[in-house]
């Protein structure tokens, strides 16, 4: 009975052999034809817009992006003019991209800035700012012209409304409809405390309302729900402060800031926030952009205490997870926008006028 069962072991081990170098070859053979999978994008930074080319004067600066393809950019700033022998005065700057060229569009009002430009259905608005005031402006396919705001409203700014609209928001919030600027009431007043966030596709408002480091309060966070603010609860301490949300549905919004030494980010799943990771340890702020659907990126600083440095840092979440992205420029404490321009993600800096457009490979 021993030599029979030696033998079956002899022969099992021999079997066993034979199925493993099969499987191997097997394998090989595999490696051997597959395609290898494609490297992950590498993608930089290019000028899609050098200020100096623009600007007539000594100097100048862009504030406000605003597009509604890659083929009809608007972009507006100053342009600091030379007066006299020591003293500079800042001209609105407003320049329009048609996909080929960029050329500058004359001002109706001769000095000031320009602090905001929205592309809506019903065409582009800019409010510009000086000693005067602030004036808000219209497009009408041939030039730019000043238009009355409504009543009492001489200090309101442009903002996105939902669904492609444009708003205004002063005292309280108005709306572009048939021709004119309606008032929704029902969103109450605005303080100068207050900072409205809204989907362009959904529709869902959030209200951020600040109480400033001198309190002892922190701020307020609140969604509307069709007829009331509701406020929610995200783990904010007096100190914290909240840079921006991102809307992407009633189900889905991000909040981004910071707790003044830690970069902080929550996410709203439609009952509550919960705080999530997402900067890099040492980030010490973030400010969240949507450049898509489901395309989510964090922007900031980083610190690096042993050489007295603020690096910036760009992740970018497309439904897999954070990644590092390349920043528009590694200027130290640099800070900058990103925007939606059809597709693409172009953004400012603030060490840097230019204008630049991510381009990955």
């Amino acid at each position: 009975m021993g030599e029979t069962l030696g033998h079956r072991t002899v022969r099992t081990a021999l079997a066993a052999a034979v199925v493993l170098c099969f499987a191997v070859s097997l394998r090989a053979l595999a490696s051997s034809n597959a395609v290898a999978a494609p490297p992950p994008p590498t993608c930089r930074w290019t000028a899609v817009l050098e200020l100096d080319s623009l600007v007539r004067g000594v100097d100048g600066a862009l504030w406000a992006v605003s597009a509604s393809s890659t083929a009809d950019v608007w972009v507006g700033g100053l342009d600091e003019a030379k007066v006299g022998t020591q003293t500079t005065r800042s001209r609105p700057l407003l320049a329009h991209w048609d996909g080929r060229a960029w050329k500058v569009t004359r001002s109706p009002i001769r000095w000031g800035y320009v602090e905001a430009i929205v592309h809506a259905t019903n065409g582009a608005w800019a409010t510009l700012r000086n000693r005067d005031g602030a004036f808000l402006l219209r497009w009408n396919g041939t030039g730019w012209r000043v238009t009355a705001p409504p009543a009492n409203e001489s200090s309101a700014t442009l903002a996105y409304g939902p669904r492609g609209s444009a708003w205004l928001i002063g005292n309280y919030v108005y709306e572009r409809q048939a021709g004119s600027w309606r008032r929704l009431s029902a969103l109450g007043r605005v303080t100068q405390r207050d900072s409205l966030w809204t989907s362009r596709s959904s529709g869902e408002l959030w209200r951020i309302t600040h109480f400033g480091p001198a309190h002892t309060r922190p701020p307020l966070i609140a969604r509307w729900d069709g007829t009331r603010w509701v406020q929610t609860a995200p783990r904010l301490s007096r100190f914290t402060d909240p840079a921006n949300i991102v809307v992407f549905s009633r189900t889905e919004a991000w909040l981004a800031g910071t707790d003044g030494d830690h970069a902080l980010l929550f996410r709203w799943d439609g009952t509550r926030w919960r705080r999530v990771p997402g900067p890099p340890r040492a980030a010490i702020d973030a400010t969240a952009y949507t450049t898509g659907t489901h395309t989510l990126w964090l922007a900031g600083s980083t610190t690096n205490a042993a050489v007295t440095l603020f690096p910036p840092y760009l992740m970018r979440n497309q439904g897999t997870g954070w990644k590092p992205m390349p920043p528009p420029t590694s200027e130290d404490a640099d800070n900058f926008t990103l925007y939606a321009v059809g597709k693409e993600t172009w953004a400012t800096t603030t060490s840097n006028d230019d204008l630049f457009r991510l381009v990955c490979a």
